[in-house]
């Protein structure tokens, strides 16, 4: 099995980049990582700016996250994404009066409508799931709806193998179900004393080998480490500790 290429969503970092962003990309770099998935540039002002922090630590980045409401403006996400050298532009999160029938059905026309003009750029626009989007509506999960009007040759999705979870839906039986949809796997992994709760990758309850087995079978380009809550732990610590558990079951 090839391993897909690892990389970390800043988030996890956020605290960090927000302080001083080329030392936390060099902090990144020492431990391992040779890519990042950007969410914001933290204090630097300019994707320009966040590009020469990425290169002078000898960093790469695999994508980006922006919010629903930037693709107004698609022109401008994709001159950013060009700059920093990705090919993936990811909706993370949907606001609380959007997680309805008819807002599911906003957000695949939202993308639907914004994917071409990346797609001539040589981009990918896919969703990010949570928790909420596995919840049912009038009797259907709320992805299920989402994807009635997503355009499949258009749409891609990162698939959060937590949110997942948490969600009651089995990682690896989504991914068999997306099948070539998607294109990034977030690597986290659930508490074994409470599943709410996030853990380093390979210190919770999750099957990492066999995640990585089905998405090895796919077109999964990046397993994108993160943890949203670090709850109290140095986010540097986690993040190692997240990447030498993969290396050590062969993973990374």
């Amino acid at each position: 099995m090839a391993n897909i290429p690892i990389s970390i969503q800043l988030y996890t970092v956020r605290t960090l980049t927000e302080a001083d962003f080329p030392a936390t990309m060099k902090q990144i770099a020492a431990i391992g990582y040779r890519f990042v998935e950007l969410a914001g540039f933290g204090n630097l002002k300019s994707p320009a700016a966040a590009k020469k922090a990425l290169d002078d630590a000898g960093l790469k980045a695999s994508g980006c996250h922006v919010q629903l409401e930037r693709l107004a403006d698609i022109n401008q996400v994709a001159d950013e994404a060009d700059i920093l050298g990705h090919q993936q532009v990811i909706v993370p999160w949907i606001k609380p009066e959007l997680r309805t029938a008819d807002g599911y059905n906003y957000l695949a026309t939202q993308l639907n409508a914004a994917a071409p003009a990346l797609q001539k750029r040589g981009k990918e626009l896919s969703y990010h799931n949570h928790d909420f989007d596995s919840h049912l509506i009038a009797g259907r999960p709320a992805l299920d709806l989402f994807f009635d009007t997503a355009d499949p040759n258009l749409i891609k999705f990162e698939l959060d193998v937590f949110w997942a979870k948490l969600g009651g839906v089995d990682p690896v039986s989504f991914l068999q179900k997306l099948g070539n949809r998607v294109t990034n796997l977030h690597l986290k992994d659930q508490s074994k004393t409470d599943p709410t709760r996030f853990a380093e990758v390979g210190e919770g309850t999750l099957n990492f080998p066999a995640i990585m087995a089905a998405a090895a079978k796919l077109s999964v380009k990046f397993g994108v480490v993160e943890q949203d809550d670090c709850y109290g732990k140095n986010p540097l610590d986690v993040i190692r500790t997240s990447l030498t558990n993969l290396q050590r079951m062969g993973l990374a």
